[in-house]
């Protein structure tokens, strides 16, 4: 049996943008912005206003087809000078190992971010996600919340401010999440 992430049936480009993968220095420069295909509950906007806060050089948000808060999403971004907004994405390997963190949802996303190594806070949108991010914080792979509760700026935020304080623990999260899968 082939069970458990190392075996994650993930894309071709994963493995590829893993084999030109650049060594992280934990510095937080760039984000990644990404709560899936449709974001429901537009935790996409909570993460914006978190990252309003902070002096980044650049932010990518991804947007999915079947967002529903896709147009707010974009006036917002367009508000922020540093924001890039994909809506869709279909380069989701190339932006992932071009940043320094991302913020997400706990889904299938969870084994490409590690795949490439990419730190990361991961807040549950959906029940099934809960134990999947539980077992990722207890690991020490990624930072966030397991349990599943409405989309929060100020929990984000404060995740943000330890990850963006402590380099160190940046890149040990893209170390121990990278030895995850190799795609």
């Amino acid at each position: 049996l082939l069970l458990g992430p190392r075996y994650a049936p993930l894309r071709p480009e994963f493995a590829r943008a893993r084999a030109q993968l650049r060594r992280r220095d934990g510095m937080v420069r760039r984000v990644l912005v990404c709560f899936g295909g449709a974001d429901e509950h537009n935790f996409t906007a909570a993460a914006l206003t978190a990252l309003a806060r902070f002096a980044l050089e650049r932010v990518d948000v991804v947007v999915g087809r079947s967002n529903p808060h896709a147009d707010a999403i974009a006036a917002f971004c367009g508000a922020m000078p540093q924001v890039r907004l994909w809506h869709p994405a279909d380069n989701m390997a190339e932006l992932m190992a071009a940043a320094d963190l991302s913020i997400g949802a706990g889904g299938g996303m969870n084994w490409e971010r590690a795949c490439l190594g990419l730190p990361s806070l991961v807040f549950a949108t959906a029940d099934n996600q809960s134990p999947v991010i539980a077992a990722l914080l207890a690991g020490g792979l990624a930072l966030g919340r397991a349990a599943v509760a409405a989309p929060d700026a100020q929990t984000i935020e404060a995740a943000l401010r330890v990850a963006c304080a402590a380099p160190a623990l940046v890149q040990g999260l893209a170390t121990r999440s990278a030895a995850l899968t190799d795609g």
